[in-house]
């Protein structure tokens, strides 16, 4: 808002809307020291700010400062359950949610506290993983300005960091890679979080261009460097990578990438897309023994997400996803590689945009028993960008998947009830639902006019709320039978 007789900023940013604003009015309610004030967007809402005061001091403040409010995805920490790590484009922040105990009223706002600045990738590039001693391990490229050092010719520009937040706030980072050693593109970074056989976090760097996997098994150890027998066929850029430890205690790296061309020349590097009947490959590798778990093997087509269950006796299952629409699972205890997602009959051919969100996947612990896998089934039937969320079960693999009620656009979360019973939070086309993953019932379900990205349970069964507009902090209304039912 700006002085037209002054050209002096008189109010700080106006925020809400997702889309490009079409229309701005001052209602005739205003007067000279608080203005009420309408717009309309292009995201179909209608929003309204009462009492606006001019402060033009406070607006320099304002303005000086990051505004990026963004809260694309959420950080889990047991040790500060109140916190909630919330990661967007411009870095990750720490917000205090006890805000929603205290006295007064929606002039309350939570306290805010930056933990990391400038992102390379923003929240896509972010990794986070629990140690025993209650810090959280956050591993992130992260950009920085080249500046003369006393001890180099210029700091270099991005670096990936191993950060360890502790509960009292101090932060120590570890650089594990610099860009003057390897491009950054070039490497595959991944946390091995503790596990029975391992209880400390680690870290495992890929590299496929030189063929190495690097083991960091703390901030301060030496790495250790192993060969992979693999060659240029892992060196694409639509390879993608996880590791995990097996119940074993292995370390064990899981890579896809599009089956090698029978003929390539110098437009494949320009157009890199693989071919409608390009199929994609699985290679398996056992790091700690130096051996192939398997010979390669089929994968979905475009195969873009795997998805290990990281749980604390290790991993069994990895699930595979691809742009169709298809889902497989890897038994690395079986040894299989299982169909759970729809016939091919019914999957998409993927275009334009339609990339790494079409097919949502997620791992749901139980108090018992192994986990389920809850992932969405974008098939040729669906409208628009919702989905089905499908719940299989690894105990009875060859039963129908169950769905949750309604169609959804993101899986947003899986964790446990008070009672240990699994729950699932999804976004939908008008804002975030909770459902029972054992009957697959709606829990409770609310509106809200933005982009829904992610979402966290937290103590006392309030809720923090990821959006484009930021982090919104929630206390549902739960029906006396739910409360009864989850042990609220």
């Amino acid at each position: 808002m700006v002085d037209t007789v002054t050209g002096e900023t008189i109010a700080g940013p106006l925020y809400g809307h997702e889309s490009a604003v079409c229309a701005v009015h001052i209602l005739a309610s205003s007067t000279a020291g608080s203005l009420d004030v309408l717009a309309i967007g292009n995201d179909g809402t209608a929003r309204l700010w009462r009492s606006v005061r001019p402060d033009p001091e406070a607006a320099r403040g304002e303005s000086a400062r990051d505004t990026d409010a963004r809260a694309e995805r959420f950080g889990a920490w047991s040790a500060s359950p109140h916190t909630v790590i919330a990661t967007s484009w411009s870095g990750i922040r720490a917000v205090d949610s006890r805000v929603l105990g205290g006295a007064g009223s929606e002039a309350l706002r939570p306290s805010v506290c930056e933990v990391l600045r400038s992102l390379r990738d923003g929240a896509t590039d972010i990794s986070f993983a629990e140690g025993r001693e209650g810090d959280l391990h956050i591993l992130a490229w992260q950009d920085s300005t080249p500046t003369a050092d006393a001890q180099s010719a210029a700091v270099p520009a991005e670096q990936l960091g191993w950060y360890r937040l502790s509960a009292d706030g101090v932060i120590r980072n570890s650089a594990l890679w610099r860009r003057h050693d390897l491009p950054s593109a070039n490497i595959g970074a991944h946390f091995l979080p503790p596990t029975e056989k391992h209880p400390d976090v680690r870290v495992l760097l890929c590299n496929w261009r030189t063929r190495q996997v690097v083991l960091v098994p703390s901030p301060d150890a030496p790495h250790q460097v192993a060969l992979l027998p693999w060659g240029n066929e892992l060196d694409s850029p639509w390879t993608v990578t996880t590791v995990c430890t097996s119940a074993t205690g292995d370390i064990i790296v899981m890579a896809s990438a599009p089956a090698p061309r029978a003929s390539r020349d110098a437009s494949d590097d320009l157009d890199p897309w693989p071919d409608d009947d390009t199929s994609s490959l699985g290679y398996l590798w056992n790091v700690t023994k130096g051996r192939e778990v398997r010979q390669p093997f089929v994968l979905p087509k475009w195969t873009t997400t795997l998805t290990p269950h990281l749980g604390a006796s290790g991993t069994r299952y990895i699930a595979v996803t691809g742009l169709t629409g298809d889902v497989r699972v890897v038994d690395l205890v079986a040894g299989q590689l299982r169909d759970v997602g729809l016939p091919v009959d019914q999957q998409i051919t993927p275009h334009g945009h339609l990339a790494d969100d079409l097919c949502g996947v997620r791992w749901a612990d139980r108090p018992s028993g192994p986990p389920l896998l809850v992932h969405g089934e974008y098939s040729r039937d669906n409208a628009g960008d919702l989905m089905p969320i499908a719940v299989w079960d690894p105990q009875h693999p060859e039963a129908a998947s169950r769905h949750l009620p309604m169609l959804c656009r993101r899986i947003l979360w899986t964790g446990p009830a008070p009672n240990g019973e699994s729950l699932v939070a999804v976004s939908d086309e008008h804002g975030v639902a909770l459902c029972h993953l054992p009957s697959c019932e709606l829990i409770w379900r609310t509106p809200l006019p933005a982009l829904v990205t992610s979402f966290a349970l937290l103590p006392d069964f309030d809720m923090a709320v990821g959006t484009q507009q930021g982090v919104v902090l929630l206390r549902p209304r739960l029906s006396d039978d739910w409360r009864r039912r989850l042990g609220c």
